[in-house]
Formats: C-alpha cells, structure tokens, sequence
C-alpha cells in the first residue's frame, strides 16, 4: 500500500479577503468545503474538490494586490474553474452566491 500527500501554502497568513462587512483572512478549507458543496458533497468527488480548490488558489495568488483580494474575486475565479468542470457544479455555486448572479 501506498500512501501519498499533498501539500499546499497556508495562505491564510499571506492573504486577506475584503468582505463586504470585514477583511479576514483567506481560508483554502472554507473554499474547498463550498467547492465539495458545489460538486454535490459526494466522497468521490473530494480528489476533484482538491485540484479544483488548488487550481482557484493559484490564480487568486496572481490576482491578490498586495496581500488584498475581494470575496468577489475569489467567487468569481471558484465560479469560472467550476463551470469549466461541470456545469451543473457552476450552477449551484452560482444560486449561492448572489453577487455571481446577473
């Protein structure tokens, strides 16, 4: 048997988000949970949760200005990733968040 693991930068020490009420700090658990949320909160659908919860940090790291990004930048980039997998994953990402709405 094989056992293997992923690291990942803690980015909550590196990075704050501008909420509309208050900055705190960035969370890869907190995007990872709505990520799972999004793909229908199946075991099998955690490895998919990761890459995607991996792949929507690395593009808020080169969007962040000086430590700073916006929680519409995050859900913005979470909504883009998730569309690109699977559309019905975007959509219920999308009906909970109000600000991705048009």
């Amino acid at each position: 048997m094989l056992f293997t693991t992923q690291e990942m930068a803690d980015l909550s020490s590196i990075f704050l988000v501008n909420t509309p009420k208050k900055l705190e700090a960035f969370s890869q658990t907190k995007l990872f949970l709505e990520i799972l949320k999004a793909l229908g909160d199946k075991t099998a659908e955690i490895s998919h949760a990761e890459d995607l919860t991996a792949t929507i940090s690395a593009k808020i790291v080169k969007k962040a200005s000086k430590g700073l990004i916006t929680s519409q930048d995050v859900s913005y980039e979470a909504a883009l990733a998730l569309k690109r997998f699977s559309k019905q994953a975007y959509l219920r990402f999308v009906a909970e968040h109000p600000s991705l709405q048009k």
